[in-house]
Formats: structure tokens, C-alpha cells, sequence
């Protein structure tokens, strides 16, 4: 991830998930620390998220909406050391999902439906499906950037590029990307667009410092 952070590209909408300093305390959350030190905050903060997503519209609503478990789960990773773990084995975390849940229902509207809970995978998959939705979600951006004439963060984009690029095989075999009918999931798309090779083939000119060197 510390390629990915180099680049800024670790984290999505980083001016709307801003903890607040004193978030509104939900009744849901509040025997949640008995479980687990921290996770009644984080509960709380999960919770003040939803209610603002709630207030936006549009696409502006939905992509924070869908950047949610992603937010979630690298905060879980924060008070939770064991990241090799699967969730069902972490308890305390169905318990705050299942506490976030019945506070969404005081929501009036516009609500959240994203899912926060998958029992079957651990914390560093949590972290590989946000540096893969990251990724697809800023490849426009990312190509651009890449492309500029005087690329000067090139050696940066080349070690980024190359570090995600096997992560990239392993979902495209994993969804069965060369089928006519592959599974598409919110953090992968299987078109060859959006192949990292086709940025690293342009990264690899200008890495060694000819157009700049980062």
C-alpha cells in the first residue's frame, strides 16, 4: 500500500471521511467498547457517515456510499491487529454492523443499503479490494497523470503500477475475466481498458529518469 500511498492513492474522498470531534452518540453503538475498545467511537462515526451521505444526491451520494466498508474496514484494521483473521471469527465486528444497521433505520431517506459485513474474508482482503476499487475508480485520473508529456512523479506510478499489477491478475483469474460473462464486483472490471500493463508500458519509458524520475 505504501506505493499506493505515495501517490495519494490509498484513500477516496479523504475531505468527506473526516471523523468528527465529538460525533453524536448513537444508543446503538453503546455497549459496543464491552466488545472491543474503540468500536463504540467507530460505531458513532459510522453512523454520523451514513447520516451525511443521506444528505447528498446523485452520484455524489452513492460513490460515498460505496467507499463506506472500504472507509470501514481499514479503521477496524486500526484497533484489530490480527488482519489475517476472517471477519467471522473478529466478533465484535457483525456486532457493530448489526448496531450500525438498526441506527440506519432512523434514517428518514435516501439510506446506505451498501453491505458491511462479509463473514468469509479477512482484514487484508478488506485491503486488497480497496487498492483494487481505488485503482478503478481513479484509473482516469491515473492514465492522465501517466500520460503527461512531463510526467514528473513517473518513477512513482512505475513502482505503484507494478506492485498493484499482480493483484490485478489475481482477480482477473479470479473472476473469470476471459469469459463472455465474467463477475463483475463494485472493486473490479474486467475490461482490458483498464489493464495496468498498458499504463506500465508507458511508466517503463520514462522511469529511468529520461522524462522526469519522481
Amino acid at each position: 500500500e505504501k506505493d499506493a500511498t505515495a501517490l495519494d492513492l490509498h484513500i477516496l474522498h479523504k475531505d468527506f471521511f473526516v471523523t468528527p470531534r465529538t460525533p453524536s452518540v448513537d444508543t446503538n453503538c453503546s455497549l459496543l467498547d464491552s466488545k472491543k475498545i474503540g468500536a463504540k467511537n467507530l460505531c458513532n462515526n459510522v453512523v454520523h457517515f451514513l447520516k451525511e451521505i443521506a444528505k447528498k444526491k446523485g452520484t455524489e451520494s452513492d460513490q460515498r456510499c460505496s467507499y463506506l466498508p472500504y472507509w470501514l474496514y481499514d479503521e477496524i484494521a486500526k484497533i484489530h491487529e490480527k488482519h489475517n483473521e476472517k471477519i467471522s471469527t473478529i466478533t465484535f465486528i457483525k456486532d457493530l454492523t448489526e448496531a450500525v444497521n438498526k441506527a440506519k433505520k432512523g434514517i428518514p431517506e435516501n439510506k446506505c443499503t451498501v453491505s458491511l459485513y462479509d463473514p468469509n474474508i479477512t482484514l487484508d482482503d478488506w485491503k486488497k479490494r480497496k487498492i483494487t476499487y481505488i485503482y478503478f475508480n481513479k484509473h482516469d485520473a491515473i492514465k492522465s497523470s501517466v500520460n503527461r508529456p512531463n510526467n514528473d512523479k513517473c518513477s512513482q506510478h512505475f513502482k505503484y503500477l507494478n506492485s498493484f499489477y499482480p493483484l490485478y491478475q489475481t482477480f482477473y483469474k479470479q473472476f473469470s475475466c476471459v469469459n463472455w460473462f465474467p463477475s463483475n464486483p463494485d472493486y473490479f472490471k474486467c475490461s482490458y481498458v483498464y489493464n495496468p500493463d498498458k499504463l506500465l508500458t508507458t511508466v517503463k519509458k520514462c522511469s529511468t529518469g529520461s522524462s522526469g524520475g519522481g
